[in-house]
């Protein structure tokens, strides 16, 4: 698969710049170990380090940014977990589909690893920033829907990351779009007022059930999922 549009954005940075990226991305590295036995996917933290996190309105700060609207772009720690689960339990490199693409950034991350990436996104505003921002940095795996992604009716994805939070009942039509082995990774509460963490489901012979995927559970904070389309 050819990344130049990743590897292209390195060219020019300045120095302390590049400081910062080298100096997050070993945060990160060393945070990660909290959550998995053995190191991050070597390409991941690459890839995280190339893309230029500031043109989605991110800093080289290890905390997730506003990006307006009540929204943000995750804490990079965040983005880079999620990525590696679907890194190691996603059956094939194929199709993902995001539910919440805000700035478009973790699905420009994906962009780097599957060959596919369906990414839903509720607020107009958001969408046309993040599809300005892709078509500049010369994204063409990502495509970017106008919708919540509740009553997805596409079919045939290796992963399903859901990037914004769900209390209680989780929407089985991101089950349904799985395909044999494929994964659902989401931040997860089982009522209101519940901490919430990430969870992941993986599905076998057509059932779902959970698998664990932490050595430890990883608790989060996510803008929450929207049921009514706007």
């Amino acid at each position: 698969m050819d990344n130049a549009w990743i590897k292209g954005t390195v060219m020019g940075v300045d120095v302390d710049n590049t400081r910062k990226r080298a100096q997050l991305m070993h945060e990160v590295q060393e945070q990660a170990q909290s959550y998995f036995d053995g190191a991050l996917h070597e390409g991941l933290l690459k890839a995280m380090a190339a893309l230029p996190r500031e043109a989605f309105g991110g800093t080289w700060d290890n905390q997730a940014c506003s990006i307006g609207c009540g929204q943000t772009i995750s804490q990079p720690l965040m983005v880079a977990v999620m990525t590696e689960v679907l890194l190691r339990y996603a059956p094939a490199r194929g199709r993902v589909l995001e539910i919440g693409a805000g700035s478009g950034y973790q699905a420009a991350l994906l962009g780097w690893f599957f060959d596919k990436v369906l990414a839903f996104e509720r607020l107009r505003l958001l969408l046309e920033r993040a599809r300005n921002v892709l078509d500049a940095q010369g994204v063409e795996n990502v495509e970017l829907v106008h919708g919540n992604g509740g009553s997805i009716r596409d079919e045939g994805f290796h992963a399903v990351i859901v990037t914004c939070g769900v209390v209680g009942d989780i929407p089985s039509v991101w089950t349904k779009c799985l395909l044999d082995g494929g994964v659902l990774l989401l931040p997860h509460a089982q009522e209101e007022g519940r901490s919430m963490v990430l969870r992941c489901f993986k599905k076998k012979h057509g059932l779902v059930h959970e698998i664990s995927v932490f050595k430890s559970p990883m608790y989060c904070r996510f803008v929450p999922f929207i049921d009514d389309e706007e």
